[in-house]
């Protein structure tokens, strides 16, 4: 029904060239069933971003953006841009990348969130089970009582200097008992000097809310920032993860009669 009603169908760029992960198989087909087309954006060979790219998606780059790159996505944002920024948690700089969000009031603290409530993860204190903060995207979930899944997720810092149009909600967040392993080559797992305490923010929403005086509306960025891009693995998927990023995809496009929970498959496959 939504199909041939809506007037066009929003486009999603995943952007390359910085070593990104791939969109799994699985998570593409829902997104495709969303009505959302997909499709791949180098911004180092197109002079700016596509008129019709509704949002922007980096999943996981491990090599930091040209200044030019970043450029092009500061300009995309300032016209009222949309984008996804899940960042894994990599040991070498990416300061273009941290410019950007520094943009929008937000920064990556590059430390491996640790948990150390038992209730919080699942097999490993890295693998977390954050609070859904209350918010439009995460609402329809503690509704029911789902859950997100995080990898070796990082926490995202909100700058206590930033624009005063900007409205940064927390979306995960993990308990006061967890802390964050700085040296990304430690030996034990446990809380050492150096280490930094929690609580932190898994992933947040950005709303860069500026007053048009002409429309009497607010007009801006949106984005969604996340430490972690593991959490997007199919296995992961009915958990819950699958529909935090379908709500969040919909949230950004302001499609909120769309943020919900969807029908899970009902065929068990075994080996």
């Amino acid at each position: 029904i939504h199909y041939v009603t809506a007037e066009e169908l929003p486009t999603i760029y995943l952007v390359t060239g910085h070593l990104e992960d791939s969109l799994p198989y699985d998570l593409r087909k829902q997104m495709e069933l969303e009505n959302y087309e997909i499709k791949e954006l180098s911004l180092l060979t197109e002079e700016k971003v596509p008129e019709d790219a509704d949002i922007l998606m980096f999943i996981a780059p491990k090599r930091d953006m040209t200044e030019d790159e970043a450029e092009k996505v500061k300009q995309y944002l300032e016209n009222q841009g949309r984008a996804v920024f899940l960042m894994e948690l990599v040991e070498n700089e990416l300061p273009n990348f941290d410019a950007v969000l520094k943009g929008y009031g937000v920064a990556l603290n590059r430390a491996l969130t640790v948990e150390g409530d038992t209730s919080r993860y699942w097999q490993s204190p890295a693998w977390l089970f954050p609070n859904l903060e209350s918010h439009d995207i995460t609402s329809p979930m503690r509704t029911n009582n789902m859950q997100v899944l995080t990898i070796g997720a990082q926490g995202v810092e909100i700058l206590d200097v930033k624009k005063r149009t900007l409205e940064i909600e927390p979306l995960l967040t993990t308990s006061d008992n967890s802390w964050g392993k700085v040296d990304l080559t430690f030996k034990s797992i446990q809380k050492e000097e150096g280490d930094i305490s929690g609580p932190f923010n898994i992933a947040v929403s950005i709303n860069d809310k500026i007053w048009n005086e002409k429309t009497a509306e607010y007009e801006g960025a949106k984005l969604v920032v996340m430490g972690d891009a593991e959490f997007l693995n199919p296995q992961f998927a009915s958990i819950g993860n699958a529909d935090f990023v379908l709500n969040t995809l919909n949230w950004l496009k302001d499609e909120h009669e769309s943020i919900s929970i969807r029908p899970k498959s009902i065929v068990s496959k075994y080996l």
